[in-house]
């Protein structure tokens, strides 16, 4: 589950901040558990960060990274960073659309994100293997592996690699390289061992 927890909790960082530093901190340390390996070690930095931040000064540096209102630093959809005309709702964000209702999930209700929004991608990567490692569905498991692949690494170390450069608070730089170490584990071996167990659990 390691990856995971680690795509949930970055999820939540590069979600619109609230009133909720502490919860993507916990995540954070969630995720990376008691283990000594590169993704840990950057789950336990990041939520360091995140533990020893203002809440004004983060909503500040989000703003700037991600929302504007005048320039933004780095646009968090898939779309804008694929897309030639940069524009919402086109073909990246109705394949990530399609891909949520071929796990039955609807559109939420009220206020969300567009399909291809990073939070929404990676929130997505965590049920998928949730289902996969925890409920024992080995069609998930092919369709986060899927979904990673396509949907997801056409993009997402580019992303990664422009909030590095833009980020302006501790917090940001620390999600990029987390981000970044998450794309270097990949869901590839947590879900083939979960596979190859059911192979020999059956």
């Amino acid at each position: 589950m390691r990856f995971c927890n680690a795509a949930r909790a970055l999820a939540r960082v590069f979600a619109l901040p609230g009133d909720d530093l502490d919860e993507r901190a916990a995540l954070c340390r969630q995720a990376a558990g008691d283990d000594t390996d590169a993704l840990a070690v950057r789950m336990r930095r990041l939520a360091d960060r995140l533990a020893s931040s203002e809440r004004e000064a983060f909503a500040r540096s989000y703003a700037r990274l991600f929302l504007g209102p005048f320039e933004v630093r780095v646009p968090p959809y898939a779309s804008w960073f694929l897309e030639t005309d940069q524009g919402m709702m086109g073909p990246v964000a109705q394949a990530a659309a399609k891909a949520y209702a071929a796990a039955g999930l609807g559109p939420a209700d009220g206020p969300r994100e567009l399909p291809d929004h990073v939070a929404v991608e990676l929130e997505f990567c965590y049920l998928l293997g949730y289902r996969g490692l925890e409920e024992g569905d080995g069609e998930a498991l092919a369709q986060l592996d899927g979904f990673w692949r396509d949907q997801m690494m056409p993009w997402l170390p580019a992303f990664a690699a422009a909030v590095a450069e833009h980020a302006d608070h501790p917090a940001f730089a620390a999600a990029a390289e987390t981000l970044r170490t998450l794309i270097e584990h990949g869901p590839a071996k947590a879900s083939g061992l979960a596979m190859e167990g059911a192979r020999h659990g059956s």
